[in-house]
């Protein structure tokens, strides 16, 4: 019994003497980075869906002049090693529960992922204020900086646009100021069943629209 154990270890270790050393090597380093770019093919693919789904978005072009990549609509300039801002973890959990992106997309739109008060959908498609007519502030960060609250620590207080993605939405006439004429524009939108007037995000325009967006007015705009 012990020589047949030790016929086939040294058969073993003959099976295994013939791989050399420096071939195993590279097959292995080969088999990593192969890995790595499968992951990170998914990138260009996910972010080609987002501009296709919102083609009037002007985000991702506006964080390639900011951060120097249009990835950075989910990844954060770090690297994408991190686990990246507040909507791309929303849109990660969608697609850990089997979802496509595109499917995932339409499923984080009604989601407020970085808490500012304003539905993804929303962030997304409203115009900005300011020359330029950009479209478009980050679902995924917040604040007059643009910092991502879903990392924490020493990033997390780093201000990744450096621009403000909290659009004010008692601004409803996009001047960058709050006075008599977003009244005016609120209620124009209001009578004409415009989606802008819609502040509760229920689908319908009722008294708690009128009511938010005095709200909205009253506690001013931290942007401006």
């Amino acid at each position: 019994m012990h020589r047949a154990f030790e016929k086939r270890t040294r058969t073993g270790n003959r099976a295994c003497a013939a791989w050399p050393r420096g071939r195993f090597t590279v097959i292995c380093v080969a088999c990593a980075v192969g890995a790595w770019a499968a992951s990170t093919q998914a990138f260009p693919a996910y972010l080609e869906a987002f501009e296709t789904k919102y083609p009037t978005s002007t985000l991702t072009d506006r964080m390639l002049a900011q951060t120097g990549s249009k990835c950075s609509l989910c990844h954060l300039p770090q690297g994408t090693f991190l686990d990246g801002n507040c909507y791309r973890l929303a849109l990660k959990f969608q697609l850990q529960q089997g979802k496509i992106i595109e499917d995932a997309l339409v499923a984080v739109e009604p989601l407020d992922s970085d808490s500012d008060g304003v539905p993804n959908l929303v962030e997304i498609l409203r115009p900005r204020v300011g020359p330029g007519n950009e479209v478009g502030y980050s679902p995924g960060l917040s604040g007059p900086e643009g910092k991502d609250s879903c990392v924490g620590g020493p990033i997390g207080q780093q201000p990744i646009s450096k621009q403000n993605e909290s659009p004010c939405l008692a601004d409803a006439d996009l001047c960058g100021a709050l006075d008599i004429d977003d009244f005016i524009a609120f209620q124009t939108f209001f009578v004409l069943n415009d989606p802008r007037a819609d502040l509760t995000f229920d689908g319908v325009l009722d008294i708690n629209d009128y009511i938010e967006f005095q709200t909205r007015f009253a506690l001013g705009c931290s942007a401006f």
